[in-house]
């Protein structure tokens, strides 16, 4: 994060929020699927 400024937060934010939807998605579709991904 030192040294990034703004865009370094904004990135850090962009990447974390991807990360918690690709997690929301496989658990979506293991639940569907009903089999462990």
């Amino acid at each position: 994060m030192h040294g990034y400024g703004h865009l370094g937060l904004f990135q850090c934010i962009v990447i974390k929020q991807a990360t918690v939807d690709k997690a929301v998605v496989v658990l979506r579709l293991d639940k569907d699927s009903g089999r462990r991904i």
